[in-house]
């Protein structure tokens, strides 16, 4: 007692101190106080122990089972995953806007795949018991189903994951929603197999095949989005990047206003996608950085292609590494990453570019996020091509 009784008097002290020289000098407290945490960032490039606290945090949360912080669901197997439990409002919008399109391009004789990528959770028996009733699951079977009883084809990478027996544990890292480059080169041989089959397309099954690929890893060199938001900073973990050892030549172009395109790069795989890799002093690698050009609009032209087929690909950022594989498959690929108030340049480059087919990759994930108030500003709103009238 007599400890906390001394404790109690310094910290008495400090406050009387602190209100006498901001009686004296003028100053609020907050001005104070501003004042010295500016004079402690200036000092430390960062706070002194705060892996050590972040740490003890995590394992505060851990041992207290609390299950759930700022976001994120603490699964039972040691995994983190985003786990947002906002209404969802606009699944029935979403997808009658993925029915509308598929509308619209079969008016114009163009082939379109939904394909729906699984969130990281095989079942909800990892989530906590407190967050059990999740329902990302069913509303990604929903949006599916839907489409798929009114003809749309699709493709359902979690039946395939399933059945096939693919680890949900590995495909997926252990601090962040998105799958690895590993799991994307898996999906662009199951979207290949099921293009060559029902469209009569060739694409060569050397793409798809990880033994053809340079594997590339950075040994706990990447702290996923999961992990950060937590401040579980101890959780990094290894990323790999994936180089074809064959031959490619890669032209990007931002295609984002339709009528004045501009190059942005040009050469090899590494050169284009992934520019990183040639510094050999650098360690970390950030999810985005498996593709450095998949922002807003671009076009990739891969001369080396031995399928030269014309491919629209529409996606949310499980595409970030799929778009870069994809263009070892085709001779073009038009990636359009889904964003706000963006989606809509879909409709000139379908009138324009005569695609020989549209693909709609879609995560469970964004299925079962909201954070907007109105459709219209929603992500994956896509609007109507110019002229259009209900």
């Amino acid at each position: 007692m007599k400890i906390i009784r001394i404790l109690f008097y310094i910290a008495a002290a400090a406050t009387v101190m602190v209100a006498i020289f901001a009686m004296w000098t003028g100053r609020s407290y907050m001005d104070i106080h501003t004042i010295t945490k500016g004079q402690i960032e200036h000092r430390f490039q960062t706070l002194p122990f705060e892996d050590f606290f972040n740490k003890s945090y995590y394992n505060y949360l851990r041992a207290t089972q609390r299950g759930y912080f700022n976001g994120v669901a603490l699964l039972t197997d040691g995994r983190l995953m985003l786990n947002e439990l906002d209404d969802r409002v606009f699944i029935q919008e979403r997808t009658d806007d993925i029915l509308w399109l598929d509308n619209y391009l079969n008016e114009r004789e163009i082939p379109f795949l939904y394909v729906r990528v699984p969130s990281k959770i095989q079942d909800n028996s990892v989530i906590p018991r407190p967050f059990s009733d999740n329902s990302i699951i069913e509303d990604g079977d929903y949006v599916l189903n839907y489409l798929k009883d009114r003809g749309v084809d699709t493709l359902d990478l979690r039946e395939i994951m399933d059945r096939t027996g693919v680890d949900y544990y590995s495909a997926y890292y252990r601090g962040d929603h998105h799958w690895t480059a590993e799991t994307a080169l898996w999906a662009l041989g199951e979207i290949s197999k099921f293009v060559n089959s029902e469209y009569g397309f060739n694409v060569d099954t050397m793409v798809w095949d990880p033994q053809q690929y340079q594997h590339i890893i950075f040994e706990r060199g990447f702290l996923g989005e999961e992990a950060e938001t937590i401040n579980a900073t101890h959780l990094s973990e290894d990323i790999t990047a994936l180089v074809p050892m064959f031959d490619t030549g890669i032209m990007v172009t931002d295609i984002r206003e339709i009528d004045s395109p501009q190059t942005v790069s040009a050469g090899s795989f590494v050169d284009v996608f992934i520019p990183k890799l040639h510094d050999e002093n650098n360690t970390r690698l950030l999810y985005g950085e498996l593709n450095a050009v998949h922002r807003y609009f671009n076009r990739y032209e891969n001369f080396e292609a031995g399928n030269q087929k014309n491919v629209l690909l529409i996606a949310d950022s499980m595409g970030i590494p799929l778009s870069a594989y994809m263009s070892t498959a085709f001779g073009t690929v038009d990636n359009l990453m889904l964003f706000y108030g963006a989606n809509h340049r879909i409709w000139p480059a379908i009138e324009r570019n005569n695609y020989d087919l549209v693909i709609y990759v879609l995560s469970d994930v964004i299925v079962a996020f909201e954070d907007t108030h109105t459709y219209e500003a929603d992500r994956l709103f896509l609007g109507r091509p110019p002229g259009y009238s209900s």
